[in-house]
């Protein structure tokens, strides 16, 4: 079995912000993309693990009501999606509290895992997360000169305390580790490519955590809610939606060849299997 999963988040809110500084509050398309992922998910009968963005949940929580009445696990991405190094460890307890406690009371279900923005583990993330009682942390991304045995799941002693470890998948290849479980990758990466990554993780007996986001399978054109207004907001704003206006249809037939050919589910259905 493999995991899928969905960091639920608006492209356009975390641009805006990136451009101008503002917050704005996210907009409804991201509810029409996300229902089209979960149309494709009920079509193949398939479970996943959605990492909900706290405004999401606070904007849209019918939204994330409905994802958890589906059967899908609801997760934790965070209450700001700031980087973890940013945030601070204070900041980042009090953060992860208040959108924990937020989701639990959409769904009315206990959350048990979490991932950070843009897999900025730290140090230090890990040791909060277990002693907030989080089960399992997908945080991390181990490429470049990463070992095999960092790209496995494992479990981390905190004290009394431990906290499973699921990083994303990658490949190595070329004398080096490469990120090939979501993101750009599903958008420019041959789909046999990928797959090939996850029959060799299976192979090694290792779940392939694979993600998205639901904005990268959208047909229609990425853009701002607001346009440039300055030179370094015009960078910023290119710097963003050229990569991401890139190869979304190969995306989504990408995600489409790996549920006919894997298995797919819930992370938290995969806890019991990592050794202690």
């Amino acid at each position: 079995m493999n995991a899928l999963t969905i960091d639920l988040e608006d492209w356009r809110q975390l641009v805006h912000r990136k451009m101008t500084g503002e917050e704005i509050a996210p907009v409804q398309d991201v509810v029409d993309e996300t229902h089209a992922i979960l149309s494709l998910l009920e079509a193949r009968a398939t479970k996943a693990t959605f990492f909900v963005l706290a405004n999401i949940a606070e904007t849209y929580p019918d939204l994330v009501r409905s994802i958890a009445d589906s059967g899908h696990e609801v997760a934790s991405h965070g209450w700001s999606h700031q980087l973890l190094p940013a945030l601070g460890p204070d900041t980042f307890r009090s953060e992860t509290r208040r959108a924990r406690s937020l989701l639990e009371a959409v769904t009315g279900r206990q959350v048990v895992g979490y991932r950070a923005a843009e897999f900025s583990a730290t140090s230090w993330s890990a040791g909060i997360l277990a002693e907030e009682g989080f089960a399992y942390d997908s945080s991390r991304c181990p490429t470049g000169r990463a070992s095999d045995e960092s790209a496995r799941p494992r479990t981390v002693r905190i004290g009394d305390r431990s906290l499973v470890e699921f990083p994303v998948l990658t490949h190595a290849a070329l004398g080096r580790r490469w990120g090939l479980g979501g993101g750009g990758s599903l958008h420019v990466a041959p789909a046999s490519f990928v797959s090939r990554a996850v029959e060799r993780a299976g192979e090694r007996g290792v779940p392939a955590v694979v993600y998205l986001h639901p904005y990268d399978v959208t047909t229609r054109r990425l853009r701002t809610v607001a346009p440039a207004r300055t030179s370094r907001e015009a960078v910023v704003r290119v710097r963003h939606s050229l990569p991401h206006n890139i190869g979304r249809r190969h995306a989504m037939r990408t995600l489409e060849r790996l549920l006919e050919r894997f298995s797919f589910g819930p992370l938290i259905s995969m806890l019991s299997t990592v050794e202690e």
